[in-house]
């Protein structure tokens, strides 16, 4: 799994290519993918990203957060990070 594939999934489905966030969702779920790690964010994911960016991780997690956010008031329903990632991650590993 490619990051630039996921990226460009989040895309199509409403996340802005301008925000760091959609990098970050896009990242967080080939680092899962790959690693086969937990959907707990908080132990591996966020700390991953926050070293190769180096960033905090709490911008990281706000960044990821407000994408969602943004995406949830466009299309009027509540998404949120860990459901985004869920659902690229089954639509994905059905597309091997």
């Amino acid at each position: 799994m490619e990051v630039s594939r996921v990226f460009e999934q989040l895309v199509k489905i409403g996340f802005s290519s301008k925000r760091s966030g959609t990098l970050y969702i896009a990242e967080a779920v080939v680092y899962i993918y790959e690693n086969n790690s937990s959907l707990v964010l908080e132990e591996s994911v966020y700390q991953y990203l926050a070293q190769k960016y180096s960033k905090k991780k709490i911008t990281i997690r706000s960044n990821m957060i407000t994408c969602c956010r943004i995406v949830s008031e466009n299309i009027g329903k509540r998404i949120t990070t860990k459901f985004i990632i869920k659902y690229l991650l089954h639509y994905n590993s059905k597309k091997k």
